[in-house]
């Protein structure tokens, strides 16, 4: 068995994305944004590349093909926002 797959039934295997628990999770343009931990990560849909992308304690992730929306718990509940490229 591969590394990450980690269970084989009748619909073929389920493969591992990240190893980090996840709590919310968007796909666009081909990349996973989610947030673990509080954490905002970003990755290829194939679980390579990730990084980092905001610490604090987030959650409510959305998007609109631009920017990233969250709500900040540091910023006292704001909403936030952060360029699909992490700027």
């Amino acid at each position: 068995m591969e590394m990450n797959t980690f269970i084989t039934g009748i619909f073929g295997k389920l493969n591992k994305v990240t190893y980090s628990p996840v709590d919310e999770i968007l796909i666009l343009d081909g990349m996973l944004y989610y947030i673990s931990s509080g954490q905002l990560y970003r990755c290829k849909i194939d679980g390579t590349g990730e990084e980092l992308m905001f610490e604090g304690r987030i959650s409510s992730l959305r998007a609109d093909g631009k920017y990233l929306y969250f709500t900040n718990e540091y910023a006292h509940g704001s909403i936030c926002r952060i360029d699909l490229n992490g700027t």
